[in-house]
């Protein structure tokens, strides 16, 4: 009985695996390394570097703009997050990290303030 045969039985019993794979079909379901690492990029959630005018599941920290004109950042967990309201119109956002907070010139709320 023939290799093919013999393991198509097998599998068939639970017994073994397909071992006997085509070389010019394997390398057509392959993906090169940059193209799995640029789909990963593509599905991967974009962030705000611009700063957002709406909060998403990964953009949760509040980019506010003082009576003063100062710019800071409000991290969930602060004690003065919800009282924060984030107005697009004022030059306020949402971000998803603090490195875009404060490439947008946004710096860390100082304490207590």
């Amino acid at each position: 009985m023939g290799a093919l045969r013999y393991n198509r039985q097998a599998m068939l019993r639970g017994l073994a695996i397909i071992l006997a794979v085509v070389p010019m079909l394997l390398a057509a379901c392959e993906k090169s390394d940059d193209a799995v690492l640029q789909e990963q990029f593509e599905q991967a959630p974009k962030g705000c570097p611009d700063g957002c005018a709406e909060p998403s599941a990964n953009c949760t920290i509040k980019g506010n703009v003082s009576g003063q004109g100062l710019k800071f950042y409000i991290l969930p967990g602060d004690p003065r997050y919800d009282l924060a309201i984030v107005e697009p119109a004022r030059g306020e956002f949402w971000f998803c990290t603090a490195q875009e907070a404060i490439a947008n010139e946004f710096q860390p709320v100082p304490p207590g303030a």
